[in-house]
Parts: structure tokens; C-alpha cells; sequence
């Protein structure tokens, strides 16, 4: 096959020469695309295909050929039409949709706590048993997360695509070590999250979403303030007193 020569896959013509990849030199909101692709498999756009050609020990991406539908020198541009692509749709009940679904509620969980004025910086979900209430606080499907196993893998993907910031509960709150984690979006992850809002369906699902934790926050505006409060002063409180706070709450939070 000659360099210029194309080929055809799925109603789409595509280049026979891919733009090969390190998944880990592309920015964590475009290298959402390779989620839960292994070597092998692909995922196909109207704007390019992509191939897991390997990956990492750990089983983090590693190299991927992207298939653009038209020439392309800058692989940034091919997978951001994508990402575009994703965001006019979502109609999908696959797994890269359902994180999408997730990082959209984890986005909206930051700005609304931030915008109700509890709390002025960005607030962390304070163990994985969070993330469940607030998938359901935000009126999303269950196939996004079906399984406590599924919450600790999403989570694990996702930092493994750092897109969140995840780590011990702090011992300032928890007084002792134990195995629940808090955590929240990065700036990548806020980032993704604002390319899933550019498109229609996108822009119409963020707003139930928004409309819902709004309303949530609005009926337990005052359980929510207490925490808080105690959380700006916690020497005046025993140790470990404000992860009991955070337990009691309907969804879990920490700063």
C-alpha cells in the first residue's frame, strides 16, 4: 500500500499511515478517548480511529496509532474533533460514556458546592462510597457505575489518566490511616469536563445535572454548613471528629 492510498473501515475512509502516539504526551482531557481500549481493540470516530498498539506494565495506555479521517499533522486536533464528537451525542451506554457521565457529576459537585458559598476552593468527595451517592444525587443511569467494583475501577482510571487528584484521607481529619481515599478533579479533569459541555447533548445533560446537585445542596444547605464550619476549625474539635462529619452527610466531603 503506497503512503498516500487510503483505506475504508466502517463507512469511513480513512489514511493507511497512522500518527503514532505515546498516550502519555497527549493532554489527560484528550487521552480520555483510549479508556478502557487494550491492545488490539479501537474506537471509532466520523473524525479518526484509534488502536491500542500496547500498553504500560501497570496497564495504564501506553503507544495507540490514531487513523485520521482526513491529513492531519498534529494528532491534538484529530482527537479534539473527536472529543467533539462525544459531546454532540452521548447517547451511548458504553464505558467511555458512562466516566464521561461521571466527570460531568464530579465537575458540577465543585463549581455548585463553590457557588452556594460552603466553600470558596475546590472540595474533595472524601471516600469512594461518595461517588455512588452523588452518580445518584445527579439523576444519572446505574450502568454508570453498576458495582462497587466499577466505582474503585472509574477512580483508578481516572487517576491513572490524571484527571483527579486522589490520596489517603488526610490524617488531620481522620486522626489514623485507613484505606478510603478523598479526591476531585484536577484542572484536566475540569478541563474534560468543559469539552463535554460544548455540545448539544453534552450542554443539555450538564444542565440536569447542575439543576439537581443545586437542589440538593439547597435542601441540606445547613448539615453541610456545620461540616464546613467544623472543618475551619478543626483544634477545636477531638481528632478524628471530622471524618465522623463527613460520614454523617449525605454525600461525603473534605478540603
Amino acid at each position: 500500500m503506497s503512503e498516500n492510498s487510503n483505506f475504508k473501515q466502517g463507512g469511513t475512509i480513512l489514511l493507511a499511515n497512522p500518527i503514532r502516539t505515546d498516550i502519555l504526551e497527549l493532554p489527560p482531557d484528550l487521552r480520555i478517548l483510549c479508556w478502557g481500549l487494550h491492545p488490539g481493540g479501537s474506537r471509532r470516530f466520523a473524525a479518526a480511529t484509534i488502536e491500542m498498539r500496547a500498553t504500560n506494565m501497570n496497564g495504564a495506555p501506553g503507544l495507540a496509532d490514531v487513523y485520521p479521517a482526513a491529513p492531519a499533522r498534529d494528532v491534538e486536533e484529530v482527537l479534539s474533533a473527536a472529543a467533539r464528537e462525544i459531546a454532540h451525542s452521548m447517547n451511548g451506554h458504553d464505558e467511555l460514556t458512562g466516566v464521561l457521565l461521571v466527570v460531568l457529576a464530579l465537575a458540577h459537585w465543585d463549581q455548585q458546592f463553590r457557588d452556594s458559598g460552603l466553600f470558596p476552593g475546590n472540595i474533595y468527595l472524601s471516600s469512594e462510597s461518595s461517588l455512588p451517592r452523588l452518580i445518584a444525587c445527579s439523576g444519572l443511569p446505574d450502568f454508570c457505575l453498576p458495582s462497587p467494583l466499577q466505582v474503585h475501577s472509574t477512580l483508578d482510571g481516572l487517576f491513572h489518566h490524571e484527571l483527579i487528584y486522589r490520596f489517603p484521607v488526610a490524617l488531620k481529619f481522620r486522626a489514623q490511616y485507613a484505606r478510603d481515599r478523598q479526591f476531585r478533579l484536577n484542572c484536566w479533569g475540569r478541563r474534560l469536563a468543559q469539552r463535554i459541555q460544548m455540545g448539544d447533548a453534552g450542554t443539555r445533560i450538564s444542565e440536569q445535572i447542575g439543576e439537581r446537585i443545586r437542589t440538593h445542596l439547597s435542601m441540606h444547605c445547613d448539615d453541610y454548613s456545620r461540616h464546613v464550619a467544623l472543618l475551619r476549625d478543626l483544634d477545636a474539635h477531638d481528632l478524628g471528629a471530622a471524618w465522623i462529619s463527613a460520614s454523617s452527610l449525605p454525600i461525603g466531603v473534605l478540603c
